[in-house]
């Protein structure tokens, strides 16, 4: 019986974009850009922590990666070139009439096991998955906006939630036909 990869499905803001005062960004050495999406009229300043491209590489290594973001088609085009990524990574689609981003993973997934990584999932989001029976994970990533103030705190995605994502990974292969892991973790628990 051969592996089926598992989806990873990535957010950019709260996780890839750190909600952090521009200096402590400077101190932790994040790449500072601003952007401007095509689905909004407007520029954004991202604070991208460089690492994050060897943490998605760890996590490509046991997944197919792909984007769960408002960025929508703008994080292939914008976000991954800054970060030294694939600009090929499918995009789960988010419905305007649907809130949330699950219906467009779960589209996107056709019942391939995933793990999500977010900082806000919404109330909706939260009960299609706990009604899905794809295999899952959501893995809840902090993210308060931190300044000079708090230089210690933690926000957006780290080793740590790669470790937790590749864990649950590998139980797929252990777990019996029926018995698929299923779950929902906060990044600091």
């Amino acid at each position: 019986m051969s592996r089926v990869t598992p989806l990873a499905f990535i957010d950019v803001d709260g996780v890839l974009n750190r909600f952090v005062s521009a200096e402590l960004a400077a101190r932790r050495g994040y790449d500072t850009v601003t952007l401007t999406p095509a689905i909004l009229p407007m520029s954004f300043t991202l604070h991208l922590d460089p690492e994050d491209t060897r943490r998605l590489g760890e996590l490509a290594r046991w997944f197919e990666l792909a984007w769960a973001t408002t960025w929508s088609h703008d994080a292939p085009r914008l976000i991954a070139p800054r970060l030294q990524l694939p600009g090929d990574w499918p995009v789960a689609e988010a419905e305007v009439e649907t809130p949330g981003k699950v219906p467009g993973i779960l589209e996107l997934a056709g019942g391939r096991p995933f793990v999500w990584f977010d900082d806000a999932p919404t109330p909706e989001d939260r009960e299609l998955l706990r009604r899905s029976r794809t295999p899952h994970l959501l893995l809840t990533v902090a993210a308060p906006y931190l300044t000079i103030a708090d230089p210690a705190g933690v926000t957006g995605l780290t080793d740590e939630h790669v470790q937790r994502a590749i864990a649950w990974a590998s139980g797929l292969e252990d777990s019996a036909p029926g018995k698929h892991p299923r779950g929902d973790a906060r990044g600091g628990e």
